[in-house]
C-alpha cells in the first residue's frame, strides 16, 4: 500500500468537512478502507504500477493520494448507497412500483462508456482530484 493510516489522519486532521468523521473510525477499519480505496482509485486509473514518487509522506499530498483518502472516507459514509447503486444496476432495476403504495425510481449511474462504479467515483469528492489526472495519452510521430 502507497499511502498510509499516518498521512491519511494528517490529511483529515485539517479537513474541516471530515475531520471527526475520520477521527471516529478505528485503524483496522482505516487500512481496510484505504487498500479499498488505493485498488479502487489505481481500477478507475486503469493502472497496477504506480511508481512510489506519486506519493508524499508529508504535506502538501499529491492529487492521487488525497483522491485515494477522499474515496475511501466516501467509501464508509456512503457503503449503503453504493452496494444499493450497484445492485440496481447489477440487475437492471430502474423504477419499482407497488400498487397502492407507489413508486421508487433509481439513478442509472453507468453510462456507455464507464461502469457504474467508477461514475460513482467520479461523482464522490475523489473525483476533484481524479480530475487533474490528464488521461488523453497520444503518440505523435
Amino acid at each position: 500500500m502507497l499511502v498510509t493510516i499516518a498521512e491519511a489522519d494528517d490529511y483529515f486532521s485539517t479537513n474541516y468537512f471530515s475531520a471527526d468523521a475520520w477521527e471516529a473510525i478505528d485503524d483496522d477499519t482505516k487500512e481496510l478502507l484505504l487498500e479499498t480505496a488505493e485498488n479502487d482509485i489505481n481500477t478507475y486509473l486503469r493502472t497496477t504500477d504506480v511508481h512510489e514518487d506519486c506519493v508524499t509522506t508529508e504535506k502538501p499530498y499529491t492529487p492521487y493520494q488525497l483522491a485515494i483518502f477522499e474515496w475511501a472516507l466516501y467509501l464508509y459514509a456512503h457503503k449503503e448507497d453504493i452496494q444499493s447503486s450497484m445492485n440496481q444496476n447489477t440487475f437492471g432495476a430502474t423504477a419499482i412500483q407497488v400498487d397502492g403504495i407507489g413508486r421508487n425510481e433509481y439513478n442509472n449511474y453507468a453510462s456507455q462508456n464507464q461502469d457504474a462504479y467508477n461514475t460513482i467515483i467520479k461523482k464522490s469528492p475523489a473525483g476533484r482530484y481524479l480530475n487533474m489526472f490528464y488521461t488523453d495519452i497520444r503518440i505523435i510521430r
